[in-house]
């Protein structure tokens, strides 16, 4: 599970502490442990093909707290968009 958090840590360019207290924030599950837990899966079920690399956008978290284009967010409203 630590590996993990850092590999995504070192991805989105956050410490873990960062990352910890915005997943906290999410309020996704009882405990901060299982919330880190289902974060984990669903970001790396998220990249688990190549579309969800692209999809995901690695670094998404970091453009986002830099306040920069091309997060997620922006992505899902591009797909809504061309529906």
């Amino acid at each position: 599970m630590w590996d993990a958090l850092e590999e995504i840590c070192g991805r989105e360019g956050m410490t873990e502490h960062e990352l910890c207290t915005r997943i906290d924030g999410l309020n996704v599950a009882s405990s901060l442990t299982a919330s880190v837990r289902v974060f984990i899966v669903t970001y790396f079920r998220g990249a688990a093909t190549e579309k969800g690399h692209a999809g995901v956008g690695h670094g998404a978290l970091y453009k986002a707290r830099m306040g920069l284009a091309g997060t997620r967010g922006d992505r899902r409203d591009d797909r809504r968009a061309e529906r």
